[in-house]
């Protein structure tokens, strides 16, 4: 029958994201774990728990018995202080402290020194009392519990009035120390008072304080009026630089007249140009009606000549003025900034001992000030002294002392709950020091290699060694190992796809035999040729579960002493033969890796699709370690809660090291109720019996040795990886609740 080669497995896209933390399934799953620790672990939590009840009712029953006293304090409505008192209490804290004031050794101590005082003939014992607010009141609730009645009631009063003693005594020694601070000050400032008033006559006497004040008035006005002599003068001298009067001494124009006569400097000038003015005005006019030679004109020529020359002069004399009132300004500027200069010192020496004047005063009358204000805080502590303040009163008086309930199951309780408390601290403490394998998670921390699938436990099954038939009602235990078959038939190693593989895991009773058998039938239920050898040479019992004589089998057939027809066994499962151990050798090692074990698997693998080795585990012997390096690949068997973390690290080292081909992990015995396994529940869909064996499509298997292909029935659609397919995944943690598997291998 021809058979399809499967496709290689699609890659799977790889998020570049961290992965993101479903902290809700990491807190289920913290739970869980939890309660499987406290399943393997109950009887460490039962026996604190019982020892505490145990301790907690030997006390009560041994203790003697008890007495309670009752009373109660009452605070005033208002607090009657002066004001300007020196004692308070904060009111939102007054409760709360006094409470614990109450409850204070030094008030306990002074309590019982009172009733040794004044009741000599009672019997000193422990007494505890107990003080609180009563509910929306302003009374305080004592409650005092002693094994001596008398005793318990006189101390429970004493102690009332101890505390208000007590709290006298700190307010007087709080309103001593307050005094004996205020007046160390006082005497402080008295003495500062004193010498600052020293200081201020001696300054009187070296200087003239009202001539000071006086002159520093007189030159602030002068330095004043001098210095707006200045500024005016600062203002003509820029003006007068601004006519630029060089350029006006060659200026004839009109424009130097009109400059010139801005200054306001020279009237004969002003006055002879207008009379110019007038002359060319009436030459100007003779011209028009007189001849050049006319007798006027010549005259009026003279004339202007005349003028001109003389308002040249007075431009001239205008002009010399002129810089002689500008050399005038800048000598008087100059002085004026000397004067200004030597009175700035002046003013500064007056000022300076104003100042020194003014400090030594106002640092004095501080001084008098404060001196007021603590004579007058010395008057209000005298005063305090002698008026109550107190606010809180006895209301009853101690109560006779009363038979005290015994309180035992408060006791029990709290001695159950420390059981738990440590108990639980001993589980966790147990559980890291014991490093067994729960969940996926621990295997993915520890591991680079995949978890191929999930064996689960399953409540009320049949026994789990015996093979799974078509349509079995062990419903998780046939998902699981379809899941474990998908996972091998899509994996590759080295380019290769796994026909030959064994199984096998660190140490006995971790389930690799029952795997081993399971998954060699649900090979088989795919219509390929399967082979499945038990490689057990020490210990192997799978001719039990096939029902089968164990010898001859694979020894003999190492030794020499059988063929491989001889050996072989027909089982009721269509395509599955077996061969048993055969007789236990002295030499299993050797036999496995002998050249007659070389030629057995090339003829397995010439005659049958898959072949399947179920060996001894890896710490047990080094069989399995060696002959392990001739598979395909590797399957490890761990078991929930009971597989050791070191152990499987152990067996890897050796594997790895010998360069075998590990494929991956099973996790068996993983308890199904946790999260992350979910075929629980889905139970109704697979309530229903098939009619057929196993329907569905067509599943790729691999090349015959002949290579020659088959098509096979695929087993069903649950043969994909379902949602508990063997992916690394982390935070799903579940284990075993201790329940043994029916294997021993």
């Amino acid at each position: 029958m021809a058979k399809l080669i499967p496709p290689p497995a699609p890659m799977m896209a790889v998020s570049e994201a961290a992965p993101q933390v479903d902290w809700a399934e990491v807190f289920f799953s913290r739970i869980f774990l939890a309660k499987v620790l406290l399943s393997r672990f109950w009887w460490v939590v039962l026996s604190t728990v019982s020892l505490g009840l145990s301790i907690q009712a030997y006390r009560a029953f041994t203790s003697p018995p008890e007495y309670l006293s009752s009373a109660q304090m009452i605070v005033s409505g208002r607090m009657s202080l002066p004001d300007g008192t020196m004692y308070s209490e904060e009111l939102s804290n007054f409760y709360g402290t006094q409470i614990a004031l109450m409850n204070c050794a030094q008030v306990r101590e002074r309590a019982a020194a009172r009733v040794q005082s004044l009741r000599p003939e009672l019997k000193p014992v422990f007494v505890n009392v107990n003080v609180r607010q009563g509910l929306n009141t302003s009374v305080f609730m004592f409650g005092a519990v002693g094994v001596e009645p008398e005793y318990t009631q006189a101390y429970l009063d004493a102690m009332m009035h101890e505390y208000l003693a007590f709290k006298r005594q700190m307010r007087s020694e709080t309103a001593d120390r307050t005094f004996m601070a205020i007046n160390e000050e006082v005497i402080d400032l008295q003495n500062k008072i004193e010498q600052g008033e020293n200081e201020k006559v001696d300054f009187q006497k070296q200087n003239n304080v009202v001539f000071i004040q006086q002159q520093g008035e007189q030159l602030g006005s002068y330095l004043t009026q001098v210095t707006q002599q200045l500024s005016a003068a600062r203002t003509q001298l820029r003006f007068i630089e601004s006519l630029k009067i060089d350029s006006l001494s060659n200026n004839e124009g009109e424009t130097a007249a009109v400059n010139i006569e801005l200054l306001g400097v020279g009237k004969d000038f002003l006055e002879t140009k207008e009379k110019l003015n007038q002359l060319r005005a009436e030459r100007d006019e003779s011209i028009t009606y007189m001849k050049p030679n006319h007798p006027r004109l010549a005259e009026l020529s003279q004339e202007i000549e005349r003028e001109e020359n003389l308002l040249n002069i007075y431009r001239r004399q205008s002009l010399a003025r002129l810089k002689e009132k500008q050399q005038s300004l800048v000598a008087q500027i100059e002085n004026l900034e000397s004067v200004i200069e030597q009175q700035q010192v002046y003013a500064l020496d007056y000022s300076r001992r104003l100042a020194e004047f003014e400090r030594v005063n106002s640092r004095l009358e501080r001084q008098k000030k404060v001196l007021d204000q603590l004579l007058s805080s010395i008057q209000s502590i005298n005063l305090n002294l002698n008026v109550d303040q107190e606010s809180v009163s006895i209301m009853q008086d101690a109560t006779l002392a009363m038979p005290a309930p015994s309180g035992l199951i408060k006791q029990l309780l709290i001695g159950a709950i420390m059981g738990i408390f440590i108990g639980s601290g001993i589980v966790i403490l147990i559980a890291v020091i014991d490093g067994r394998i729960v969940s996926i998670e621990d295997i993915s921390r520890r591991f680079e290699e995949p978890v191929m699938g999930i064996v689960p436990w399953q409540r009320g099954a049949d026994k789990r060694d015996a093979l799974l038939r078509p349509n079995d009602t062990r419903i998780m235990l046939a998902e699981a190992c379809r899941n474990v078959r998908s996972s091998l038939l899509y994996s590759e190693q080295a380019g290769e796809r796994i026909r030959v593989f064994l199984i096998t895991s660190s140490a006995p009773s971790e389930g690799k035999s029952t795997i081993s058998g399971q998954l060699a039938a649900t090979f088989a239920f795919t219509s390929a040729k399967v082979l499945f050898v038990d490689a057990d040479l020490r210990r192997g019992r799978q001719h039990k579960v096939f029902e089968v004589e164990q010898s001859p089998g694979f020894s003999e057939l190492l030794q020499g002493n059988a063929t491989f027809d001889e050996v072989l066994r027909k089982t009721e499962t269509k395509g599955l033969d077996f061969i048993p151990a055969g007789s236990f050798p002295d030499n299993p090692g050797e036999l496995l890796i002998s050249p007659a074990c070389n030629s057995f698997l090339a003829a397995a693998r010439r005659r049958y699709d898959y072949v399947i080795f179920d060996t001894a585990p890896i710490l047990a012997s080094d069989d399995t370690s060696s002959f392990a390096t001739k598979m395909d690949g590797v399957l490890f068997v761990v078991r929930s809660a009971f597989s050791r973390a070191r152990h499987v690290q152990l067996s890897m080292q050796s594997l790895l090291l010998r360069q075998a081909k590990v494929c991956g992990f099973v996790l068996n015995g993983f308890d199904s109720r946790g999260p992350g396994y979910y075929y629980y529940k889905y139970r109704d869909y697979y309530s229903t019996p098939r009619t057929a064996p196993e329907a569905g499509g067509i599943i790729p298997s691999p090349p015959t040795g002949n290579g020659v292909g088959s098509a096979v029935p695929f087993a069903s659609r649950v043969d994909r990886a379902p949602t508990s397919s063997p992916v690394r995944r982390r935070g799903n943690t579940r284990r075993l609740k201790g329940e043994e598997e029916g294997d021993d291998n």
